[in-house]
């Protein structure tokens, strides 16, 4: 038996993405529960509740596009799922990455480490200014990144507190969702990382279907002069992320000092 729920966001029309990731499972031992992706593609602009497209023009320099709204809600579906369930933690997964050897054993030591409302990142596209915390298995560290954003919401472990916390602090989607979810300052939800990924890309690359391409994301930005805001929205971010990156290093090395 895995040790905590696994939960996949899946697209109903991407079943070959469903047909590898249950090889995966299956190849691993390893059961999952799906969860249907919002197809942002096909909810008018009109329905998009819960998003805020002026606010997401001004920090994010550009129009919000169709597959970012529908991966946004699929993750607050999936962090609900979590909420109501009865586990400490879960893994929370796109379908656009695998399982891999040692996970069944890693997770446990993982959940170990996070604190009551928390996410651990599992997959990222980036690790910039990582500033080590813990090493709880052979291979793994685990992290805060005062650099960033990191990227990516295709694999991480969340509490259950946490998962319910998110849900309420991310209602109004005014980001992409994995920018979102790792404005700890914001949302009080601790946010640690690992390293290095955990688990691998399908295919080994980075799939596009949940939320868009690259030439989709060129097409909805606005001019340099127009992007002003953003600019200073994620300046502002950074000191907000350098800062709690600081304190949560410093707060987990004297937590340590006094437990040894």
């Amino acid at each position: 038996m895995f040790p905590i729920p696994v939960y996949v966001i899946n697209l109903d029309r991407s079943t070959d993405r469903l047909e590898k990731i249950q090889r995966s499972a299956l190849r691993h031992k390893i059961g999952f529960i799906r969860v249907p992706a919002v197809d942002g593609r096909v909810v008018p602009a009109s329905e998009r509740l819960g998003l805020s497209e002026l606010l997401f023009r001004l920090r994010c320099g550009r129009r919000s596009l169709p597959g970012e709204y529908g991966c946004y809600r699929s993750h607050l579906e999936t962090l609900r799922m979590v909420a109501d369930g009865t586990a400490p933690a879960a893994l929370v997964m796109e379908d656009d990455v695998e399982f891999a050897d040692g996970l069944g054993e890693a997770i446990p030591a993982l959940v170990g480490l996070m604190p009551k409302h928390s996410v651990l990142k599992l997959v990222h596209h980036r690790s910039g200014g990582f500033l080590p915390l813990a090493t709880p298995a052979a291979g793994l560290e685990v992290g805060v990144c005062c650099m960033g954003p990191q990227g990516s919401t295709a694999a991480y472990l969340v509490t259950r507190a946490g998962a319910r916390r998110l849900r309420r602090r991310l209602r109004l989607m005014s980001l992409p969702v994995d920018v979102a979810m790792e404005r700890a300052w914001s949302t009080g939800v601790d946010v640690l990382t690992l390293r290095d990924n955990l688990l691998p890309f399908m295919d080994g690359r980075r799939g596009d279907t949940l939320v868009g391409t690259s030439e989709e994301y060129r097409a909805v930005k606005f001019l340099k002069l127009l992007r002003i805001p953003s600019y200073l929205f994620k300046g502002l971010e950074n000191i907000w992320r350098m800062a709690y990156a600081f304190v949560r290093a410093g707060l987990w090395r004297v937590r340590c000092q006094a437990d040894g």
